[in-house]
Order: structure tokens, then sequence, then C-alpha cells
């Protein structure tokens, strides 16, 4: 689930002693065992939840393929 990976993703941020994730709120509460620094926390979360980089070769040949299809081109 994306709760558990946030909140594994924030409490291996070092200086996070716990990490407990709220998605209706869409909030976090973090317990803090010294100075961390709020970009680290921010990196951690974004990370975790944003999808990964498409593959490009994948997409244009998607892309590709889907145009053909719907001007009617076959391959020869």
């Amino acid at each position: 689930m994306l709760v558990g990976r946030v909140e594994k993703a924030l409490a291996r941020v070092p200086g996070v002693r716990t990490a407990t994730v709220n998605l209706a709120t869409e909030s976090a509460a973090v317990e803090l065992s010294g100075r961390v620094p709020a970009a680290s926390l921010a990196d951690a979360v974004e990370r975790t939840t944003l999808p990964p980089e498409p593959d490009d070769d994948a997409v244009n040949a998607f892309l590709v393929s889907a145009y053909r299809r719907a001007w009617g081109w076959r391959e020869r």
C-alpha cells in the first residue's frame, strides 16, 4: 500500500524515529531524533509517490503504433 511505502521511506531518512501517514487527511506525523531538513522528508515522499519515468523508446513505439492504428496503416 502507498501509506506503508511512504512511512517506510520517511523512517529511512536519517534522524527520523517514527513516521505515521494518514492518507485521508494527506498528512504525516514524523517523530525526529535530531535536526532533519524538511527537503529530506519531502524528497523521501516524492521518490515514493511519483511514478517511474517512462522509457522513451517504449513510449515512442506505443505512440507510433497508436498513430498507425488510428489512420488505418498496416505494417508491411
